[in-house]
């Protein structure tokens, strides 16, 4: 495995974290001590499971990890706070084979704050952009407080990445779920903000459209 930016997984499956074993690393393990790549981090469980009380305990700690308010500097709270949340109320034998590994203190790298796409060459996003290839094209747009104003006097960059169309593909062992994932990255790279405004300028490679 190599990669340079270091993933969190959660992994709801059987023996993936078996620790405690003597004489042998498990799978979450070898993925934390990889130098120089691997994951950050880890939910796992190190015993047999039962994938709908996996479902449950994974979907309420992931919801506790990103989707609850933020801290008063704006950031999501730290994995070791989301596990602890999530403990209080599952605590059943299934839930209690699952442990976190990796710094109970680390917060993921989720954006502070939040910006909006206004215009696309002009255009207000009413409807599809259609953007020719090899063609200059330049976003403008806004950024918001944590209270989803218009914040006038931000000033700063960021990174903006601009990804093909969303597809939906149908996983046939599981009756055909629908499975939604963005398409390939067209762009990445740094946008300028002056007084709550947020300009960016590329060169697109391909003939593809922005929804919005």
């Amino acid at each position: 495995m190599h990669n340079s930016e270091y993933f969190f997984l959660v992994a709801a499956t059987c023996d993936f974290a078996y620790y405690d074993i003597p004489n042998f690393e498990s799978g979450a393990e070898e993925l934390l001590f990889l130098k120089n790549a691997g994951s950050i981090g880890s939910l796992n469980s190190a015993r047999l499971v039962f994938s709908g009380q996996n479902h449950q305990l994974n979907y309420r700690f992931i919801s506790d990890l990103l989707a609850s308010p933020r801290d008063t500097l704006n950031l999501i709270r730290t994995l070791g706070v989301s596990y602890f949340n999530t403990r209080q109320s599952f605590n059943e034998p299934n839930d209690k084979k699952y442990h976190l590994f990796g710094d109970p203190a680390l917060r993921l790298q989720v954006p502070q704050y939040e910006g909006k796409i206004d215009t696309i060459n002009g255009q207000p996003l009413v409807a599809d952009v259609q953007i020719r290839a090899l063609s200059k094209t330049e976003l403008a747009g806004t950024i918001l407080t944590p209270e989803n104003e218009k914040w006038d006097d931000f000033n700063g960059e960021g990174i903006l990445t601009i990804f093909d169309s969303e597809r939906i593909k149908l996983l046939e062992q599981i009756g055909d779920f629908p499975y939604g994932y963005s398409g390939r990255c067209y762009f990445q790279g740094k946008c300028f903000c002056e007084q709550r405004r947020i300009y960016c300028k590329f060169c697109c490679s391909k003939r593809y459209f922005l929804r919005k």
